[in-house]
């Protein structure tokens, strides 16, 4: 029964010190999460969409659409910032810097494109969305 109670008891400290370590984890070292969706079509047209978010209107097959935004560090601390694409077509979608650093209160222009293949099927509408994560360093 000793023995029973202080495996027990092991596997109680083991699972608080994994729940704690994701306490810091998640409230310490990444200080913001943005989510940005994306949105473009496929067609013979040109199209542009000026809402906010990366949305890249219509985009022909071989074409190239491009969107900006600016990342700013409001911390008081300088932060690592990471870029995840996921989405329908992601392969399609890129930027120009996915892991970079800001000094505090620094501000930076990210350039995103969406680049079509020749191939590509008409009349199509993507979307998918845009992670930005800072991270403290």
């Amino acid at each position: 029964m000793k023995k029973r109670t202080l495996v027990l008891l092991f596997f109680v400290c083991i699972l608080i010190g994994i729940s704690i370590a994701e306490f810091i984890y998640s409230f310490y070292v990444i200080v913001d999460t943005k989510v940005i969706p994306y949105e473009f079509t496929v067609n013979k047209l040109i199209g542009i969409n000026a809402d906010k978010g990366l949305y890249f209107g219509v985009v022909p097959p071989g074409g190239i659409g491009k969107r900006e935004i600016y990342i700013t560090n409001t911390f008081g601390f300088p932060v690592k910032v990471i870029v995840k694409i996921s989405g329908e077509r992601e392969e399609w979608i890129s930027v120009d810097k996915r892991v970079f650093a800001l000094k505090p209160f620094e501000r930076l222009k990210l350039s995103f494109y969406c680049r079509i293949p020749l191939d590509a099927q008409l009349n199509e509408t993507y979307s998918g969305v845009a992670k930005i994560i800072l991270k403290r360093i």
